[in-house]
């Protein structure tokens, strides 16, 4: 009986949280356009513009794809066009390289802050410009790509219907949410020496302690749905295929909120240009960016000002 109510707690628990993730998926877009479009100019002044204009243009064509699909779906539910489930699943799956591309994007990220702080001397190899951030890039979606076409050719090919070499697709998505995973380690130790010179008055005015702690904040909440789901699955004894399913499923809604929201909540200009959109927002930045007492001293201009702080 107290597994049945566990699991039963569990479960709505998911269905809110998936609920909510979803609805905030859904109206985020817009603010996250605008006040990505109102500070394009400013934003081009700093040295991780390039990945704020790739994130930009990969979550507008997100959302170009979900429409894409779903009126493909509502059309073949209507009038039969596809009756082959494979073709169904080949279709949903650039989503999923788009969601893995973007986690090791995430930790990439979080591994050149951790380089870039600790390690001064390699900030010139490590800061890349336009055309080496597409390069890269493409080369990761290439990358990406090609591995799931010859993964999920080499299923369609084996005999039967239990796709039976799925624990192999098992440990290739374990090692991507590991490395998102990886980068809130990374995040710590940063997070601990700046705290260190928290006396100092240019960090007391920009923060920068905050914005890292509210990414890594942002990467725990929004991959726990992702171990929540996993645990649910276990304890119904659900079939490894059915858990990845669970899980792939709340990576498609979950990534591409939580880089908004990291661009949205990065730094306090953006926050600025968001209250002004929506009146809700001043209530949060009077809680998180709260005045402290002006002095004139020189300041120190930091690099946390980026989509995958």
């Amino acid at each position: 009986m107290a597994n049945s109510f566990t699991s039963n707690l569990l479960f709505i628990f998911l269905v809110l949280l998936f609920g909510s993730i979803g609805t905030l998926l859904v109206i985020i877009f817009p603010f996250y356009v605008r006040v990505s479009l109102a500070n394009r100019e400013k934003d081009k002044n700093a040295v991780v513009y390039p990945i704020i204009k790739h994130f930009f243009n990969a979550i507008c064509f997100f959302y170009l794809s979900v429409v894409l699909c779903l009126t493909f779906f509502a059309m073949n539910a209507l009038m039969g066009i596809f009756d082959n489930k494979d073709f169904e699943i080949l279709l949903l799956f650039p989503w999923a390289i788009f969601v893995h591309a973007h986690h090791l994007i995430l930790f990439f990220l979080s591994l050149q802050k951790f380089l870039i702080y600790f390690f001064p001397e390699t900030e010139n190899f490590l800061i890349t410009t336009g055309k080496s951030t597409d390069l890269i890039a493409f080369s990761l979606y290439l990358i990406l790509t090609t591995t799931h076409l010859i993964f999920f050719l080499w299923i369609m090919f084996q005999s039967g219907d239990d796709y039976p070499n799925v624990e192999i697709y098992t440990g290739y998505y374990i090692f991507i949410n590991s490395a998102l995973f990886s980068s809130v380690l990374l995040y710590i130790p940063i997070v601990i020496s700046i705290g260190k010179h928290a006396h100092l008055y240019s960090f007391v005015r920009n923060k920068p302690h905050k914005f890292i702690v509210y990414q890594t904040l942002l990467i725990a909440f929004f991959k726990s749905p992702s171990l929540w789901s996993s645990w649910y699955a276990y304890t119904e004894s659900y079939s490894i295929i059915m858990c990845l399913i669970m899980c792939i499923v709340f990576d498609l809604i979950s990534t591409p909120v939580l880089i908004q929201v990291s661009y949205l909540f990065c730094n306090k200009r953006n926050v600025n240009t968001l209250s002004k959109q929506l009146p809700a927002m001043k209530y949060i930045k009077l809680v998180f960016y709260t005045k402290t007492s002006r002095v004139n001293p020189m300041t120190i201009q930091t690099d946390f000002q980026t989509v995958g702080q």
